[in-house]
């Protein structure tokens, strides 16, 4: 999944994808090669969804700044 696919999906779908990712490695079932490729795009996914988390925070505070006296 390149970047742009990563950036289309909701932050449900890259967990669900990162989610599936990790069962694979923990499997230990994958080449060396593949095992690289579903870490490179788990780094990727974890990146993009933690900046989305970041941007749902600052807007989280923005809504609630005006309800503390």
């Amino acid at each position: 999944m390149d970047t742009a696919e990563v950036a289309e999906k909701s932050f449900e779908e890259n967990m669900a994808r990162l989610e599936t990712l990790v069962r694979q490695l923990e499997r230990g079932e994958l080449s060396l090669e593949n095992a690289l490729l579903c870490y490179q795009e788990g780094v990727a996914l974890v990146g993009h969804c933690q900046k989305s988390l970041e941007r749902i925070a600052k807007e989280v505070e923005i809504l609630t700044e005006g309800m503390h006296p």
